[in-house]
């Protein structure tokens, strides 16, 4: 893959924004998680019994913020694992095109090949509902993106393919702060249910 001038300028520019995108993602994720946290803190520690006459009454204030807050969290996690599909598809591209010059020569993929993984926009496997990836980690949910793969370069477009179906290690992330949150949830509830 012999990309022109023009086109390098545009991978590596693309890829310091993608990365910067995902960084900002990941941080923000960070942000709601403290946020849930302080708020499963402050559920815990606070005496419900004497403060209110009946203390589940509250699970109407604190499950509709848990949710605004989990979803928030998930809404995060999903568009840092299309920042990192991004990534993933510009460095493949900068590499095959580095690789080629420095041997002088096409030479085939280098990079791993296809595993099970995650689905996006472009990706070949089947994409469930993007409201489940809201709730739990779903590698093959759909993710919109504000522009269409469509409107990138081609061999932009067939990279993002391929990392789309290869998957990315941000899953495993996304996994455990997803849990979390549930168990948050759990113990907030029995916490103000069987003070």
């Amino acid at each position: 893959m012999n990309l022109r001038p023009d086109e390098i300028d545009f991978a590596y520019k693309f890829l310091s924004d993608r990365e910067s995108y995902h960084n900002h993602k990941e941080q923000m994720t960070y942000v709601g998680f403290l946020i849930e946290t302080a708020f499963f803190a402050a559920i815990m520690t606070f005496n419900w019994r004497e403060a209110l006459a009946c203390p589940q009454w509250m699970l109407v204030l604190i499950i509709p913020f848990w949710v605004s807050i989990h979803v928030f969290v998930r809404w995060q996690l999903r568009l840092r694992r299309f920042a990192a599909l991004q990534v993933a598809a510009v460095l493949s591209v900068i590499l095959k095109n580095l690789t080629q010059v420095h041997e002088g020569k096409t030479k085939g993929n280098n990079l791993p090949g296809k595993d099970k993984g995650g689905n996006v926009s472009g990706s070949n496997r089947r994409t469930y509902p993007a409201w489940i990836d809201f709730l739990i980690p779903c590698p093959s949910a759909h993710i919109y993106s504000d522009i269409g793969l469509k409107s990138y370069p081609t061999w932009y477009q067939e990279q993002f393919k391929d990392a789309a179906n290869r998957g990315t290690g941000a899953m495993h992330g996304e996994h455990l702060v997803t849990w979390s949150s549930w168990l948050i949830l759990i113990f907030m509830i029995l916490r103000l249910t069987l003070l």
